[in-house]
């Protein structure tokens, strides 16, 4: 690679073919290297990136914050760009990218994601806008230590300037892979929810899964998108109670 941008562009993976050659043709020729930390694929991911050059590296499985703040430590650039291995960046964002480069980087970018619920776009359903800071300078940022729905966190006062263009983000390809991630979700924060109370649990359990319909339904008028809305709705009540029962099983031991 021959640019000279000092951006490092990190990606976590496991069984990653679908969009990585994708993702890789949009951006090898932006970044001085891409790092793609893998905790075990046993598709086409490693063979894709041995493609473009990529920093290729096996970790075993942290959790998502945790394993993001281990890919930082491979990158070599002072700044980086942190993408998911289902967030395929636009031309329009591509060329935002370009020109803050050649600028000269300062402080903390947001990209806005454009959720995709099997194949179609979500514009609604508390799913969007969804801006996520992605470029920032490596010693002043760190994920959460959560295992699961991980926050950077900036370590010191920056200024945050947000990008044109879109991260494509394609979530789910069918309603079976969204309940089946909700589920492995659900198990993920059921850990970390088993220390709350016995009755905040059984109370969170019967009433929050019927607000969190109402909110992505209707507050967040969720109908606008369609059956898109209405599934994304009843999955996302239904993943709220499935924590809640599974933190409480945690902690009666069963």
């Amino acid at each position: 690679m021959k640019s000279t941008t000092g951006v490092s562009a990190v990606l976590i993976t496991l069984n990653a073919e679908r969009y990585l050659e994708q993702i890789l043709g949009k951006i090898h020729k932006l970044c001085d290297e891409i790092v793609v930390v893998d905790c075990g694929s046993t598709d086409r991911t490693a063979e894709i990136c041995s493609r473009y050059n990529v920093k290729f590296i096996f970790q075993e499985w942290l959790g998502y914050g945790p394993q993001k703040n281990k890919a930082h430590e491979w990158a070599k650039g002072p700044y980086i760009l942190s993408l998911d291995a289902d967030e395929i960046p636009d031309d329009r964002l591509i060329d935002a990218l370009k020109n803050e480069f050649d600028k000269g980087l300062q402080g903390a970018y947001r990209i806005n994601r454009l959720p995709f619920w099997c194949g179609r776009p979500v514009r609604h359903s508390g799913w969007y806008p969804d801006w996520k800071i992605r470029l920032f300078p490596k010693d002043s940022a760190r994920w959460s230590e959560d295992p699961v729905h991980e926050v950077l966190i900036l370590t010191s006062d920056l200024p945050i300037r947000d990008l044109n263009g879109f991260l494509h983000h394609y979530s789910y390809h069918s309603i079976k892979e969204h309940k089946a991630k909700t589920r492995r979700y659900a198990n993920l924060a059921a850990q970390k929810l088993q220390q709350l109370s016995r009755i905040t649990l059984i109370t969170s359990m019967l009433f929050k899964p019927l607000y969190k319909f109402i909110r992505h339904y209707f507050y967040k008028i969720g109908f606008m998108d369609g059956w898109a809305g209405f599934y994304i709705a009843q999955i996302t009540a239904w993943g709220t109670y499935l924590k809640f029962k599974k933190a409480l099983h945690l902690k009666e031991g069963r």
